[in-house]
């Protein structure tokens, strides 16, 4: 029986189990709020990938911009790549792009607009 999708969906499945650790345990949540790992888009050659992340604030976070949170977890992703190599086997641990993704606000906007429409009705 063969299997039905490619040696690269199995790493970047892993990977992004991997990253969510790392960023749960590693770095620093007062700093960023919680980090969650949405998607993970891995390039054909394994050599690059894009972690699509969101912050959920946890109160005292709310002093740094998205962006800032961007720029602030992307300087940190040396480290990051280094602690990826020692959970991950893999011969060329992948450059990390972190990407915002913004589907969480998207979706309690669109709740919030269906609420006020609900209230008018």
């Amino acid at each position: 029986m063969q299997k039905n999708f490619k040696r690269s969906d199995r790493v970047a499945s892993e990977i992004q189990k991997q990253l969510s650790i790392i960023l749960q345990r590693e770095i620093n949540a007062n700093e960023y709020g919680l980090i969650s790992v949405n998607k993970i888009e891995i390039s054909p050659d394994l050599m690059y990938v894009k972690a699509f992340v969101s912050f959920l604030d946890l109160g005292n976070s709310n002093l740094l911009s998205t962006e800032e949170k961007l720029k602030h977890l992307s300087k940190q992703t040396p480290y990051i790549r280094s602690l990826l190599s020692k959970s991950v086997k893999l011969r060329v641990v992948p450059e990390i792009r972190f990407i915002h993704d913004d589907s969480a606000d998207k979706l309690d906007h669109m709740n919030r607009l269906i609420k006020s429409i609900n209230k008018t009705a």
